[in-house]
């Protein structure tokens, strides 16, 4: 019996040799390599995205760490633009962040002298359709004050890149960081309450001044 099931077999294997049952492994192999030559056909394909994607990222860093913001201009979307800041508000053109960053020199009570941000990816952006891609990353934030203190303040950001005009443009942009264990606002906190404390007392000591002349000129 178990001799013609083999002399069965054999003639099976010999008559229906591209059977892919008969084949088995050869024929997954052949699935894994048509796999691996079409992932290497779509890295090629988006490699030029990459690379301008990264261009883009510079030329956002460049623009914020240099207050040039009308560099901003060419590389956000013509419209539904909306950015997230760390703190929470939402601003929808890049005259409007400009505003909200320079602002944040101008403010005497945060005393910053310059903020220098330096984004990196986690990754190679994710492609989410043709024409629409995903970017994660993180960014240590430097904080310089005027009294010369510097704090890094560590960020997570996400941007949502769409291709207008051929050519690829933020969309979307969103900031987040720990509120619990934030070293920046812990310096801000410290500088609002020793300014607190200096005008406590500077008002003590012209207060305790004005009554002591007061007294000397009824004496």
């Amino acid at each position: 019996m178990f001799q013609l099931f083999l002399v069965v077999s054999m003639l099976v294997w010999a008559l229906f040799p591209s059977c892919s049952w008969a084949q088995g492994i050869p024929t997954q192999s052949l699935d894994q390599s048509q796999q691996s030559v079409a992932l290497a056909a779509a890295t090629a394909d988006h490699a030029k995205d990459h690379e301008e994607l990264s261009a883009l990222r510079e030329t956002a860093k460049s623009a914020i760490n240099n207050r040039t913001f009308k560099d901003l201009r060419p590389i956000i979307v013509k419209e539904n633009f909306s950015i997230i800041t760390v703190d929470g508000q939402k601003i929808t053109s890049w005259e409007d962040f400009a505003k909200y960053w320079n602002g944040l020199f101008e403010n005497k009570e945060f005393g910053l002298k310059s903020i220098e941000v330096n984004p990196v990816a986690d990754g190679q952006t994710q492609f989410l359709a043709d024409g629409v891609g995903v970017c994660q990353g993180t960014s240590e934030d430097k904080y310089t004050f005027l009294k010369g203190e510097v704090r890094t303040m560590p960020e997570r950001w996400t941007a949502i890149c769409v291709k207008e005009d051929g050519k690829w443009k933020i969309a979307r942009f969103v900031f987040s960081a720990n509120v619990l264990d934030n070293p920046v606002i812990s310096a801000i906190k410290n500088e609002m309450q020793l300014t607190a404390w200096m005008a406590g007392i500077i008002g003590l000591i012209a207060g305790g001044l004005g009554m002591w002349l007061f007294t000397r000129k009824k004496a």
